[in-house]
């Protein structure tokens, strides 16, 4: 099992650079992936933005 950060999330979610390849390969591929619910409070507040 790896454990997944916000930037990687983001990343997957948004399909903004380069990394996100990546990404996806990490989150689709065969080993088990955590997410946290850390990770997950942080990637819905940096979405959310500012008001």
């Amino acid at each position: 099992m790896i454990a997944v950060d916000t930037n990687v999330l983001l990343r997957y979610l948004l399909w903004d650079d380069e990394q996100a390849t990546k990404a996806d390969k990490l989150i689709n591929g065969s080993t088990h992936v955590l997410i946290t619910d850390f990770v997950l409070a942080e990637t819905l507040w940096t979405l959310k933005g500012k008001k």
